[in-house]
């Protein structure tokens, strides 16, 4: 056997399962030391499921189908409750998509780096993943990274390495079926634990394009959701910036200065609007502190004197009228000033 499974749980969630499981199993009798742990999710077939029990694997049962996540939270607090002495868990799929190497692959890399999010990473470009998977997956994956500041290849990997503080910290997150496993890769950055990727193959069976539970347009636009709702944020506090100015200006402010009053007043009221929405709506901040304040308002100055400077520049070279160029200007660093508050203001 692998000494160094010896501490790891692998747990296998499992909805009627077929020989792939029993095959897995079996490769995997003589090499794994630690307890395997399979939760049937109320399967309606169980002939496979009768055929496993062998001395290290523990069958946990739903009397009816509870989905994905709620089997991996439920084997996980059995096991931790069960084994106290464990440093981790390793989770596989029970349908054949990967292999008993990859997944004691993943088990010696936790083991190696029992503080990490251990992910197996397949290789997307591979010829052996159906176009609209590799497409959607590509996209999905891109957006999360940039969305939440990730820098991950395989969004959808179901076969992970998780460490034990980790994963007591995983039973509390949203999420019974699929979206559990997005969750996990979410809360890892508010966890403060560090992703670390191990190749694995790319094992596709037949029927995977049109089974699968990914959802690519509708799962993007769900996880771009930070992104939308700091886009309406951003789009109600421009309105309220631009009313008032107008009110400003409408004889509250008079004189020489009349227009740099109204402003900086206008912009000082819709930015601190805009930070308190971002702080709690859009990044779930807990905690922030004078320097996270400090930090929100010199990025907004910031903006201002790129945008200004980068308009003044760009129209003396392009031959476009101003305004055309400064929409297109603030749009791309609109984006910028999304990555650094997710980065840096509010991390």
């Amino acid at each position: 056997m692998e000494s160094y499974t010896k501490d790891i749980v692998l747990v296998i969630p499992a909805y009627n399962p077929d020989a792939h499981l029993s095959s897995l199993l079996n490769d995997l009798l003589y090499k794994w030391e630690g307890p395997i742990v399979v939760v049937d999710d109320g399967s309606e077939d169980k002939s496979y499921l009768r055929s496993i029990q062998k001395s290290n694997v523990h069958l946990l049962e739903h009397y009816v189908n509870l989905g994905k996540g709620r089997s991996i939270k439920n084997a996980i607090n059995y096991s931790l409750i069960t084994y106290k002495d464990i440093m981790g868990f390793v989770l596989a799929d029970c349908d054949g998509k990967f292999s008993y190497k990859d997944i004691l692959k993943v088990a010696y890399t936790l083991s190696m780096h029992p503080n990490h999010l251990i992910l197996g990473a397949r290789d997307m470009n591979s010829p052996n993943w159906p176009s609209s998977l590799r497409w959607g997956n590509k996209i999905f994956t891109q957006v999360m990274n940039f969305t939440f500041d990730l820098s991950i290849h395989d969004s959808q990997s179901g076969l992970r390495g998780i460490p034990k503080e980790y994963a007591a910290t995983c039973l509390n997150l949203p999420g019974d079926r699929y979206e559990f496993d997005t969750n996990v890769l979410l809360s890892s950055k508010k966890a403060k634990i560090d992703i670390k990727e191990v190749a694995i193959e790319t094992n596709f069976l037949e029927g995977d394009a049109e089974d699968t539970h990914f959802k690519p347009f509708k799962d993007t636009l769900e996880i771009a959701s930070a992104i939308i709702k700091f886009a309406a944020s951003s789009g109600a506090c421009s309105v309220l910036d631009l009313f008032l100015y107008s009110f400003f200006c409408t004889g509250i402010f008079t004189g020489k200065y009349s227009i740099l009053l109204a402003t900086v007043t206008a912009r000082i009221v819709s930015s601190t609007l805009n930070y308190l929405i971002n702080r709690k709506m859009v990044f779930d901040a807990d905690h922030t502190d004078f320097k996270t304040k400090e930090k929100y308002f010199l990025l907004v100055v910031g903006i201002m004197i790129s945008s200004a400077i980068l308009v003044s520049l760009l129209t003396s070279i392009i031959p476009l009228p101003s305004l055309i160029i400064k929409l297109l200007v603030d749009f791309l660093l609109w984006f910028a000033n999304y990555y650094f508050q997710r980065t840096w203001v509010f991390k």
